[in-house]
């Protein structure tokens, strides 16, 4: 009987766990009897990490590619070109489950912006490596990452069309002091976040 699953929305055919997310349904009928229960965990995606990356590896290259000849034919809107890639890769990093979902980590990720823009990013990168450190593991890593897949999206394609490696850095926004450039780190974020109304795919 089709059962309407309340963690992703999507209509199951199955009415024991939800065939698009996993998640098992509560039970209507008697009780378990010990040995029959079942142990309910957190649903994870269905393929391992290394098959993942790779995934996510085919598309962003796909994506940054794309970004870079765009770059090279109109240098001029190499940042616009870079910002866009950044977004395409980082709705990627989510949507593949690299990094955490926008549920589990919008107060970290709204911080990383603000130091970006108080700091650059370089600054916001030595804040959350030190609470890395200091215990604050899983949301540090998710910005880490986010930051470290924007600044190096937004370099490659921008030195495509400025060759020139420290013309590049200073166009990317990586130094304290780029201005408008640090404001980009919010297409990151907008692409993280956008992936988590894919629900099927998503945590």
């Amino acid at each position: 009987m089709p059962v309407t699953c309340q963690s992703c929305g999507m209509v199951s055919k199955t009415d024991d766990a939800c065939e698009w997310c996993g998640v098992v349904f509560p039970r209507t009928g008697p009780p378990l009897s010990p040995e029959d229960e079942v142990e309910e965990t957190p649903f994870l995606f269905i393929e391992p990490l290394g098959v993942r990356l790779e995934w996510f590896l085919a598309v962003a290259l796909l994506l940054v590619a794309a970004a870079m000849a765009a770059a090279h034919r109109w240098p001029g809107a190499s940042g616009a070109a870079a910002s866009i890639a950044s977004l395409g890769v980082c709705f990627v990093l989510s949507l593949y489950q690299i990094v955490e979902s926008v549920d589990a980590q919008f107060v970290s990720a709204g911080l990383g912006l603000i130091l970006c823009i108080l700091f650059g990013p370089a600054g916001a990168a030595v804040f959350f490596a030190a609470a890395w450190i200091g215990g604050w593991r899983g949301a540090s890593a998710t910005v880490l990452v986010l930051l470290a897949a924007h600044f190096a999206t937004r370099f490659i394609v921008i030195y495509s069309a400025l060759p020139e490696a420290g013309i590049a850095l200073e166009r990317a926004g990586w130094a304290l002091g780029t201005g408008a450039a640090n404001f980009s780190f919010a297409a990151a974020l907008a692409g993280w976040a956008l992936a988590n109304f894919w629900r099927p795919l998503n945590e």
